[in-house]
């Protein structure tokens, strides 16, 4: 059985911030019926490879440091996200464009984190700092093998005022 993870909103200054709380084992929780994750399995251990990826595409893209994707991103890694060129050196590429595209002043909060087996699904959400206006939310399953992510398929929806459309915004929680 899988294990569902809702992380405390976590944000940084810029897309994403250490990940300490997760890598330390604390506020996890569980929701509903499902397990809670617990450090030490393989499942938690994906989530956190995952929070790592985040940290490092971060860094990246402000500091144009790879070495964090080199060390998480399989080189074979098969990317399935339109507008991401293929590999692991397609995903640098992709970072080293949203650079220099000035691809700042973000603050991404993961709303949800899923593992199950060797996938883990993240549901992300972008917004400018300091305010409550969504840029773009994803939503991206990773597969994990060896210790290193292996795949990736992405879905990235535009932005706008939570509540612009009909139905509840995925970036509103509903209990």
């Amino acid at each position: 059985m899988g294990t569902w993870v809702n992380l405390t909103r976590w944000r940084s200054p810029f897309v994403i911030s250490i990940v300490a709380v997760a890598l330390l084992g604390g506020n996890w929780a569980s929701r509903g019926s499902a397990q809670e994750a617990t450090p030490g399995t393989d499942e938690a251990a994906n989530k956190v490879l995952v929070l790592a990826f985040y940290q490092a595409f971060g860094e990246a893209i402000a500091t144009g440091d790879m070495s964090g994707i080199d060390r998480i991103v399989s080189p074979s890694y098969v990317q399935h996200q339109q507008g991401v060129p293929p590999g692991r050196d397609g995903l640098k590429q992709f970072l080293t464009t949203s650079a220099r595209a000035g691809r700042t002043g973000l603050e991404t909060t993961i709303e949800q984190l899923v593992a199950e087996e060797d996938l883990v699904v993240a549901h992300t959400v972008s917004r400018r700092a300091g305010t409550d206006v969504v840029v773009r939310e994803t939503m991206d399953i990773f597969r994990v093998a060896n210790g290193q992510l292996v795949e990736h398929w992405g879905v990235v929806s535009g932005g706008g005022p939570p509540g612009g459309g009909s139905g509840t915004p995925a970036a509103t929680p509903t209990g």
